[in-house]
């Protein structure tokens, strides 16, 4: 057996004070880079979730004014209004398409999220059938307000 060196240094095994700083910092940035992500992408389903609803909505419109005798006759309100927590007439919209006569504006409260209705038809003529054209928006902060161009929207147009 040898003896021990009692003059030389004799290896230490622990962290230094940077080695412990540099882990902790690289810990920190990797948490702070998943909450980051996290947020993100509930911001965008919730995004998303809010684009299929109102793509739906306009659809059901679009699908029960099809029915309708007349166009200028359609009144959404007397056909879903008891399927959503608000289905009222709105003061403020989109302004239709060019060539379309408005029917009305429309503010519906689906899920908690404010939703905004623009519908507007073309009557039939010799040419073309008539044009149904729905248009339901919704305001950036997903909240109440006045529905302006600026805001996003989902537009379908059909013909019967």
């Amino acid at each position: 057996m040898r003896a021990a060196n009692r003059c030389g240094r004799t290896r230490q095994r622990g962290l230094t004070l940077i080695e412990v700083a540099i882990s902790m910092l690289l810990a920190s940035v990797v948490i702070t880079a998943m909450l980051s992500v996290r947020y993100y992408t509930v911001q965008h389903a919730k995004r998303a979730d809010v684009y299929n609803n109102a793509g739906r909505l306009a659809l059901l419109m679009i699908e029960g004014w099809r029915g309708a005798p007349e166009p200028g006759m359609y009144t959404p309100i007397a056909s879903f209004g008891k399927e959503f927590t608000k289905f009222e007439p709105s003061g403020s919209g989109l302004l239709p398409p060019s060539g379309f006569t408005l029917l009305g504006w429309y503010h519906i409260v689906m899920n908690n999220l404010h939703y905004y209705a623009t519908l507007s038809y073309q009557d039939a003529t010799a040419d073309q059938p008539a044009a149904f054209n729905v248009c339901v928006g919704w305001k950036k902060n997903y909240v109440a307000g006045t529905f302006t161009s600026d805001d996003e929207y989902v537009q379908l147009t059909t013909y019967n």
